[in-house]
C-alpha cells in the first residue's frame, strides 16, 4: 500500500473530534486548545527518520543525523507559520552503538533545536537488533495575533510561490547536502506573516517533492476540510533551480526541472497568495529568494498537475515526488 492511500484510510477511521481539536489530521501539524479560548492553540507534529531510508550511518556524521531529525519537525512548524516551544524524542539504537555515539547524536538534536529556542525536554531510548530510528515530536504555538496557516486555504486564481531553490537535495556539494543540512524556514514564515496587506492563503513545506506536495494544497488532505479542488499549473522556466539540481541532471539524464519537481527533501516553503497581493510579496527575505512559479486553476478532471514548458505549451503531468510504499 502506498503512503498517501494508507494515510487517507487512517484519517477516515476517525471523523468526529471534540471541540478542543482545532486542526484535525491532514495538515503539517495538528492543533488543540487546553481551555475555552479557541485562539489559544497548541500545535504538535511528529516525524521519524530511519537508517538507510533517510540517511546512511556509515558515511554521515551523527550530529548531522540529529540535526535532520529535529529540523524535519521544525520545518512543519514553519509550514504552519508558528513558533516552536519544545521537543521530545524517541530513539531506537542499534546494539552496536557506543555511549559516545549516542551522546553525539543527541547533541545534534539539541543544537538544532536550540537554534530556534526549541529545547529537547525529554524522551525515550531503546536498544535492539536493528537499524537506527529517531522519532521527534515538536510542540509549537501561533505567532502573536496570527492564526496557523493550513494546507486547505488555496483558492482558484491563487499564485503559487516557493522559497529558496529546489532539487538535488541528496547531492553533496562543497560539504553541504541539503537533505541533511537544511535550515527550517521559520524566520521566513514569520516575516511573511508580518508583511502588511500580504495574506498567505495556504502553505506546506516541501518534504516529498514539489510535484507531490503542491497537490496537497490543491486538493487538501482528508480531514483538512478543503472546500475546493484545484489544478496547480507550474511554469517550468520559473522554477528556482539549485546548483545541486544541475549537478544531478548531468548524471541522471533528466532535466534540472525534473529534479526540482520530484527529488524531495528541499524543506522549502510552498504557499499561495491572491493575485492582488502580489505587489506586497518581496523578492527575497534574509537573502532567501521568493519565486512565483505558477497558479491554481479551477479543477480540470483527471489533471492533478499542469506544466508549462519553455515554448508556452501546457502538458498535463502525472509526475510525483517521494512516497513510501510496500
Amino acid at each position: 500500500m502506498k503512503e498517501l492511500s494508507l494515510l487517507s484510510e487512517i484519517f477516515n477511521q476517525q471523523k468526529n473530534f471534540p471541540n478542543h481539536i482545532t486542526i484535525p489530521p491532514g495538515d503539517d501539524m495538528g492543533a488543540f486548545t487546553l481551555g475555552n479560548n479557541q485562539d489559544d492553540q497548541v500545535l504538535i507534529t511528529v516525524d521519524q527518520i530511519i537508517q538507510d531510508v533517510h540517511f546512511t550511518l556509515e558515511n554521515t556524521c551523527l550530529s548531522r543525523i540529529g540535526n535532520k531529525a529535529m529540523n524535519r519537525n521544525l520545518s512543519d512548524v514553519a509550514a504552519m507559520a508558528t513558533t516552536p516551544v519544545a521537543a521530545v524524542t524517541s530513539i531506537c539504537l542499534p546494539k552496536s552503538f557506543t555511549q559516545e555515539q549516542s551522546l553525539k547524536l543527541n547533541q545534534g538534536l539539541i543544537t538544532a533545536g536550540n537554534k530556534f529556542n526549541c529545547p529537547l525536554i525529554g524522551g525515550d531510548v531503546s536498544v535492539y537488533d536493528g537499524k537506527l530510528i529517531i522519532s521527534v515530536t515538536v510542540i509549537s504555538k501561533p505567532f502573536p495575533n496570527k492564526k496557523p496557516i493550513k494546507r486547505s486555504g488555496a483558492k482558484k486564481g491563487d499564485l503559487i510561490c516557493v522559497t529558496g531553490t529546489l532539487g538535488g537535495s541528496i547531492i553533496q556539494h562543497q560539504g553541504f547536502a541539503k537533505h541533511l543540512d537544511f535550515t527550517p524556514r521559520i524566520q521566513i514564515a514569520k516575516a511573511l506573516t508580518q508583511i502588511p496587506n500580504l495574506k498567505l492563503n495556504s502553505m506546506i513545506d516541501l518534504s516529498d517533492g514539489l510535484a507531490t506536495d503542491i497537490k496537497h494544497l490543491a486538493q487538501g488532505m482528508q480531514g483538512s476540510q478543503h472546500k475546493t479542488k484545484l489544478t496547480p499549473q507550474i511554469n517550468l522556466d520559473k522554477l528556482p533551480l539549485s546548483t545541486a539540481a544541475n549537478i544531478a541532471a548531468k548524471t541522471s539524464k533528466k532535466s534540472p526541472q525534473h529534479h526540482a519537481l520530484t527529488d524531495g527533501e528541499d524543506y522549502e516553503l510552498c504557499f499561495t497568495i491572491s493575485p492582488e497581493h502580489q505587489e506586497f510579496l518581496p523578492n527575497q527575505i534574509n537573502d532567501i529568494p521568493i519565486t512565483i512559479i505558477g497558479k491554481m486553476l479551477p479543477y480540470i478532471p483527471n489533471q492533478n498537475l499542469q506544466l508549462i514548458d519553455k515554448n508556452g505549451t501546457i502538458h498535463p503531468s502525472d509526475l510525483a515526488g517521494w512516497e513510501h510504499h510496500s
